[in-house]
């Protein structure tokens, strides 16, 4: 659910004066089942306070994960922030990660990020063992495809945290992108999916 402007404000001003927490970036996802019990282990998930907690820092580019969110137990929200985007401060939705994902696709890296996001979503392979594919690329390609693939994991495990097996969760993402590489539209998508 999107939080208020008031709420995007208060959470930026945190951002902005340096009053978060910082944790370890994750490479490799967890398991769908055990999501919930990963997110409760690792960040303390145990009352309703709120934190706000730094989990990629890419230059300037960094994701953070805020608690509590308000879809489940163990939800949090998504953020990213970097000063050369606008807005500088914003929560990523599946639409703003498809244009990233189309945008990539027009570097004629459809095919190979779109293994990347089975290997990362689906096999739950790290980030380390991922990028490996790409280091031939220049560095700004690479910096897309970390960024795109760094924010896509968090979504990954916020989904797989409110939509644990039996139901999709991460996977369900994984037609979208599917769906993309092979010339639908986003707003093609939107109507057969709802995400």
């Amino acid at each position: 659910m999107p939080k208020t402007r008031s709420e995007s404000l208060e959470t930026k001003n945190k951002i902005l004066n340096g009053d978060y927490e910082r944790s370890e970036s994750l490479d490799r996802l967890p398991p769908p089942n055990e999501a919930r019990e990963f997110v409760k282990n690792r960040f303390r998930v145990l009352n309703k306070d709120h934190r706000l907690i730094l989990v990629e820092e890419l230059g300037d580019y960094r994701v953070f994960i805020e608690f509590p969110g308000k879809k489940s137990e163990f939800d949090f929200i998504v953020w990213r922030h970097s000063k050369a985007l606008s807005p500088e401060l914003k929560i990523p939705t599946h639409v703003d990660l498809g244009e990233m994902f189309l945008e990539l696709k027009k570097e004629n890296l459809g095919e190979l990020v779109t293994n990347s996001i089975f290997r990362l979503v689906r096999e739950r392979q790290g980030m380390r063992e991922i990028m490996k594919n790409f280091e031939e690329l220049e560095e700004r390609l690479k910096r897309k495809v970390t960024v795109f693939l760094s924010t896509l994991k968090w979504i990954a495990l916020q989904e797989d945290v409110n939509y644990p097996p039996p139901y999709l969760g991460s996977k369900y993402t994984l037609a979208v992108y599917v769906l993309l590489n092979n010339g639908f539209e986003l707003k093609d998508i939107r109507r057969m999916l709802k995400f």
